[in-house]
C-alpha cells in the first residue's frame, strides 16, 4: 500500500496526483533530507511538495521518498534526467519512477509506453503527416526550454497512427502520437493548440 504525506506538507492529499503524472517516487540513501530533495529536483520545474518517508517507530528516514510538481512534463523530465544520478557525495545513485497513482497501482519508469503515448482528437481530413507535423512542436519546445539539462537534444516523434474505418479505410478523427520521451508527451499534452486537435494521455 503507498504511504501519503501528512497534511502539513502538502494541504490537500486528493490532488497528489493532479496533473496526472506529476508526482515521482525516489529511492535515495536515507541520509538524504527534504531539503536536498527540493534543491535537486527544484531545477526541473515547480516543486509542489517533497516528504521522506519515515519509519513510524523510529522516525528514521526509509530511503524512500516523493516529489510533487506543478506540471507532468516537470516531473517526467526530472526522471529522465535524475534517474541514476548521485545527489550527493557518498550516497547511492537514486531511482526515480513516476509515482503509482490510486489509478494506475503501480510506479512507472521511462521506458513505460502509457508514457510516451498520447491519443488525440483530430479532423478527419488529417493525414499521418499532418498529425506528425502538428505535434512535432510540442518537442521541439521542449529542447528550447530544457536543453540546459541535458547534452542531447531530445528525440523526434516516433510514430503516429490514424485509426480508420475498417470497412471504408476512412479516418474516424481519432489517432496515437508515440514520443520517444514522456517529457515530450507531456509537452504535447500541456501546450497542444486545441483548436487543431484534442489530445489526452493513452491509456
Amino acid at each position: 500500500m503507498e504511504e501519503y504525506p501528512a497534511n502539513n506538507t502538502v494541504k490537500q492529499t486528493e490532488n497528489l496526483d493532479e496533473p496526472p503524472n506529476s508526482r515521482l517516487f525516489v529511492v535515495t540513501s536515507r541520509s538524504i533530507t527534504e531539503d536536498e530533495l527540493r534543491e535537486s529536483f527544484a531545477v526541473f520545474g515547480d516543486v509542489q511538495g517533497v516528504w521522506v518517508v519515515k519509519d513510524k517507530q523510529t522516525k528514521e528516514s526509509k530511503g524512500i521518498a516523493y516529489v510533487k510538481f506543478a506540471k507532468s512534463s516537470q516531473a517526467c523530465l526530472a526522471m529522465e534526467d535524475m534517474h541514476g544520478k548521485v545527489l550527493l557525495d557518498g550516497t547511492k545513485p537514486v531511482k526515480v519512477f513516476i509515482a503509482q497513482s490510486r489509478s494506475s497501482g503501480r510506479h512507472r519508469d521511462v521506458e513505460d509506453e502509457e508514457l510516451t503515448r498520447i491519443f488525440v482528437m483530430i479532423p478527419k481530413h488529417f493525414s499521418e503527416e499532418d498529425l506528425k507535423d502538428t505535434f512535432k512542436v510540442a518537442a521541439h519546445v521542449l529542447i528550447l526550454i530544457h536543453r540546459r539539462f541535458t547534452s542531447n537534444d531530445y528525440g523526434d516523434i516516433e510514430y503516429c497512427v490514424i485509426i480508420k474505418n475498417k470497412t471504408t479505410g476512412e479516418s474516424k478523427g481519432l489517432g496515437y502520437v508515440r514520443y520517444y520521451k514522456p517529457s515530450q508527451a507531456a509537452v504535447a499534452i500541456e501546450n497542444c493548440d486545441k483548436s487543431k486537435s484534442d489530445p489526452q494521455s493513452a491509456t
